[in-house]
């Protein structure tokens, strides 16, 4: 019997963030969002700048971002610019199987002008690990390889640029309307591939070139090509090392809170994963392409898979558990995992908590159970007493 099966466009979440606390690579943007409802705080520094950002994921398709940094001696005789900007990101269209996702930006629409940008980006995922970004830029986005702004078609007033307040004292809150997507522009992109589950190695090219912070701070832009990798914490905080214009080394970490999560007794992680429905379960999967899905998606939860068999239609899993203080927790989320990767065929799961590689005890759940009893006021000790408990596999 043949199966059709519809093909959704897909949220585009966002894997990486750079120095400006927003979705992208390095110092670029990307098509990306996070997921509806986050705070994400950025912290970034290299050579004489500090930017720290917070950015609010207000909408599925739309985030704000304030932002205050420090570059030390920016202002001369004056001293160090301390600096507040705020951003948006608006999402255009999300990916689909052939299309990539698009956004529409700008960067420090109601600050002083020195960071002042617009740009439209697209991103693509390939196999998953892979991403691939481009786009086109104004303001700062517009410094090595520009050209004509192309705008300048519909209207002569896009081909020029007025100066920003970055000249002088700052002028927080003054939105400049007049020069968004305006001037010269130039195209920018860049590339991620998530080695595993923890790090990511990136790459990309920026036109930006520092001119304000060259001329005033003696910052050295040597190439456009920037890279780095980063590393992705069991509490989902980011911390990436980079190479930035063939002259410094940066550092950017971002922490995350979603505020639609729970946390589990004691702090220890977020809300166990949502059951996908049964019919999105993925059939006729390789035994080592299971185990490798269980094993990651085990891995994001805090717990390290022992073993994995099959036994008709029952599956029996080995688990050591460093992170939640009640065992149940661990194999609450076991069993939702199991749903989540193995075939539709296997009904029941065997869980073994283990020690130093002996089992301390087994329970059986049914599949079914897990369904049944997902919002069930009372799933807790419905579940416990359907639950088949003994001291080994």
């Amino acid at each position: 019997m043949a199966m059709a099966v519809a093909i959704a466009p897909t949220v585009l979440n966002a894997q990486t963030v750079s120095t400006y606390g927003t979705p992208g690579l390095l110092e670029i943007p990307t098509a990306e969002m996070f997921e509806d409802g986050t705070l994400a705080f950025t912290a970034a520094a290299f050579d004489k700048t500090l930017r720290t950002t917070m950015t609010f994921q207000m909408l599925p398709w739309v985030h704000g971002s304030f932002r205050y940094s420090v570059i030390d001696g920016f202002d001369g005789d004056i001293g160090s610019r301390y600096d507040r900007s705020f951003d948006l990101h608006f999402r255009l269209r999300e990916e689909s199987r052939l299309a990539p996702a698009l956004v529409l930006g700008l960067r420090d629409f109601g600050g002083t002008g020195v960071y002042a940008a617009e740009y439209l980006v697209a991103t693509k995922t390939y196999r998953d690990r892979f991403k691939l970004t481009g786009g086109i830029g104004w303001g700062r986005l517009a410094g090595r390889g520009s050209f004509s702004n192309p705008l300048g078609v519909f209207s002569k007033r896009f081909d020029k640029r007025e100066d920003a307040n970055a000249g002088g004292i700052s002028e927080t809150g003054q939105l400049d309307f007049g020069n968004w997507f305006q001037g010269d522009a130039a195209f920018f992109g860049g590339g991620s591939w998530q080695y595993n589950d923890r790090l990511t190695f990136m790459a990309e090219y920026s036109p930006d070139l520092y001119t304000q912070e060259r001329n005033r701070v003696g910052f050295d832009v040597k190439s456009p090509i920037n890279v780095g990798a980063q590393y992705k914490f069991r509490n989902g905080s980011q911390l990436t090392a980079s190479y930035l214009y063939g002259t410094t080394f940066g550092v950017t970490y971002s922490y995350f809170i979603d505020p639609r999560k729970t946390v589990a007794p004691g702090g220890q992680g977020d809300a166990p994963p949502p059951l996908k429905a049964q019919g999105q379960v993925a059939a006729g999967q390789d035994h080592q392409d299971v185990r490798q899905g269980l094993q990651a998606a085990l891995d994001q939860q805090g717990l390290r898979l022992v073993y994995l068999r099959n036994q008709g239609s029952t599956a029996q899993v080995g688990i050591e558990n460093a992170t939640y203080g009640q065992a149940a927790q661990a194999i609450g989320r076991t069993a939702r995992v199991l749903a989540n990767q193995e075939p539709a065929e296997i009904k029941d799961f065997d869980i073994a908590l283990m020690s130093d590689g002996v089992p301390l005890s087994s329970v059986r759940v049914n599949r079914d159970d897990l369904y049944e009893l997902e919002h069930d006021p009372d799933a807790a000790w419905r579940s416990f007493a359907r639950a088949n408990i003994s001291d080994t596999v």
